[in-house]
Order: C-alpha cells, then structure tokens, then sequence
C-alpha cells in the first residue's frame, strides 16, 4: 500500500516564539511584598524582561513613590505628617559587557505630569519556579510558577505620572551600567516630595563567545532614595521644633519605613526559543 503523501500547505509550519525566564534574588519585588511591607516602603521597584532576539534583552522598570502618613494622636485639631523622599537614583548594571542599545532619555516632567506607554510583548515571560528565602526576624518568600507570567503579544501599561511639584530626570549611561536620577529641578522653590509612578526602559544586547554560545545574561537593580525627611501638613519638609515632635510622633508610633536605604535585587534572564505550529 502506498504511504498517502501530505501536500505542502498541509505540512504546520513552525512558528518560533521566545520565552524569558527570570530568576531575582532577593525577591524584594513589589508584587512579592506582603501588603504590610509594601504599607511601609516609600519606593517600590518592580520590572518586566522581554526579548526580540536571543542576544537582546528589554526591561522594563516600573519604581512606585509614595508616602507614610504620621498620625499625631494629640489634642484635636491635629493633622498629619509624612515621611517621603524627594527622588531616587535608580542604577541598573550588567555582567559580560552587553551593549546598551536604547534606554529611556533625561528630561523634565512638568507639574501633574501624567504619560502612559503601552508596550506589546514580543516574547512570553515568566519567573522561576518557587523561590523562597527566610532570614532570621523577616519574612518568608514565595514565587508561585506560573503565577506571575505574560504570554507573548500581550499589551501592558507602564504609567508616569506626578500628582505633585515639577521633576527632573537626569541619564548616565556608562556602557555596562546605566544610572538615572530623578530629582527637583534646581529653580524649584517647592521642596514637597516625590508621590506617583516611573516608568524606565533600556534594551541591551550581548555578543556572541567564541564557541558561538551566548554568555549569561545577569545584572542588578538598584533603587536608592534620595533626600529622605519628614514633611509637615503642607507637604514642606519639617525644621525646628516642629521636625523634633515628627521625629518623637515616629518613634512613639507602631509605623516604621520598611527598606529605608532602597532596594536591591539581582537577576539573571534566560531565553528558550520554542517552536510552535502556526495555525
């Protein structure tokens, strides 16, 4: 019996498609932190890695400001105080010398600055399976597999925006590591702190060893406050005696800043390309 024959356009054809897997350690994340921590940071970092290629590497780095709110339990009328911080350094290096191909620009955001890019996955992404670290008076984490994923094509919304004074965002990209800071302008009278979201991207890529192998893709990602104070109801920073009583208020309170000196994570990315039947 003949073997029936299949005709060309009935062969699947094989679609290749990229999945990024991330490891990060420590998980300090903010969609890792317990709700009570993520209460009392006044900088959250989180990030996204994508690929185009198996040599590039996008990440996007989403860093969340806010505050922590001072009650004064005294005699009414009362207002609260905050802490907070007027900027941030945020520093991202790399291991194996990539070359840094893009990467968000300096520039000034102007008062109540609001912008959102929508940014359309070119490859699936997904952390490591299961990590968990457990130092001794912390927290325990735990990554899920599959918990925190994205599948390829998918659009996400990185917001900037600033419900408060003018900013400004200064670059330095020294070739394996880039630095950016965003601060207050230096004509800025208003010294109120920084409240909102950023948004940063870069896109590096790495060149091929000598067996044809591509190195390890690893790197860090730092988040430094800056300028870290105590704000009056005004949102001013606090001085005299009035500065003394906050610092007497937050010491007396059940409400201490969690990572006051930022965060730091170290992560490495893997890229699988995997092929799959176009339909």
């Amino acid at each position: 019996m003949d073997t029936p024959q299949v005709a060309p356009s009935e062969v699947p054809l094989q679609r290749p498609t990229r999945h990024v897997s991330l490891s990060i350690d420590p998980p300090l994340l903010s969609r890792f932190l317990p709700p009570a921590v993520k209460a009392s940071t006044i900088s959250l970092l989180d990030f996204d890695a994508d690929s185009v290629s198996d040599d590039t590497l996008r990440l996007d780095v989403n860093v969340t400001f806010k505050s922590i709110t001072i009650r004064r339990r005294s005699r009414i009328p009362y207002a609260d105080a905050y802490i907070g911080t007027r900027g941030a350094e945020i520093t991202v290096t790399f291991e194996q010398n990539p070359t840094i191909n893009e990467h968000t620009p300096g520039r000034v955001f102007e008062v109540n600055h609001e912008h959102t890019t929508t940014v359309k996955r070119a490859s699936s992404f997904s952390f490591k399976p299961k990590v968990s670290v457990k130092k001794p008076n912390a927290f325990e984490f735990d990554i899920e597999p599959g918990g925190h994923s994205q599948d390829t094509g998918r659009e996400t919304a990185y917001k900037t925006s600033f419900k408060c004074g003018e900013r400004s965002l200064d670059v330095v990209n020294d070739g394996d590591l880039i630095t950016w800071r965003l601060d207050l302008p230096n004509h800025n009278v208003i010294r109120d702190f920084a409240y909102g979201n950023l948004h940063l991207y870069l896109e590096c890529s790495w060149k091929y060893l000598a067996n044809g192998a591509l190195p390890p893709k690893q790197g860090a990602i730092t988040l430094h406050p800056t300028d870290v104070t105590f704000f009056d109801k005004d949102r001013k920073p606090a001085v005299g005696l009035n500065l003394l009583f906050l610092k007497y208020f937050y010491w007396v309170s059940d409400r201490k800043i969690s990572h006051p000196d930022g965060i730091s994570v170290r992560f490495e990315a893997e890229i699988e390309t995997i092929n799959t039947s176009a339909e």
